[in-house]
């Protein structure tokens, strides 16, 4: 039995995103603020006044809900991720889906992103049993990811101050060394 690895999450960077995530709810609320509200005469509510005060409104919903995840993140005072010999527990985003056990793992690889940091990505051997234990969010967000041809699970390698690559090899080798043998 080998003690577990256990890496904390970059609070500096995630105290960034916030404030960029809050700028944009600000940004996005004046945005639909300087449209004013709709006129109670129809005639005078232009298509253009609504799609920007709902381009407005929607903006600061969606960045909202990333300040809610990012704010949930730090309060939980939990590591980013924790590699253990039952496999390792992802904390690395909003929507980790936690615990990932080695015998699920089919496979460790680099998933290089247009313009972002890479993610470590892990293919699993049987998608619908992990998804079994997820919450409904969980499950549609794993879905979505395998439908835009990622992997199920993507580690963000940088919210742990590791480069992608680095994370990469460290779970190989940590599968390699904690899984249990497969049953021949």
């Amino acid at each position: 039995m080998s003690a577990p690895l256990v890496f904390p999450l970059r609070r500096g960077r995630l105290l960034g995103l916030l404030a960029l995530a809050l700028l944009f709810v600000a940004g996005g609320a004046w945005f639909a603020w300087q449209v004013g509200p709709p006129s109670l005469d129809p005639a005078r509510n232009t298509l253009r006044d609504e799609a920007l005060r709902a381009i407005g409104l929607a903006a600061a919903g969606f960045f909202g809900l990333c300040a809610l995840a990012i704010a949930r993140l730090l309060l939980r005072g939990r590591p980013g991720l924790v590699i253990d010999d039952e496999g390792l527990i992802d904390g690395t985003s909003g929507a980790a889906p936690g615990r990932v056990r080695w015998d699920e793992v089919a496979a460790v690889r680099v998933v290089p992103q247009n313009g972002q940091p890479a993610l470590v990505g892990l293919d699993l051997v049987d998608l619908e049993r992990f998804l079994d234990r997820l919450s409904l969010l969980q499950r549609w967000l794993v879905r979505s990811y395998v439908a835009a041809g990622d992997p199920p699970v993507g580690l963000r390698a940088e919210s742990v101050g590791l480069e992608a690559e680095a994370l990469a090899a460290l779970l190989e080798a940590e599968r390699a060394r904690r899984a249990p043998p497969s049953p021949s």
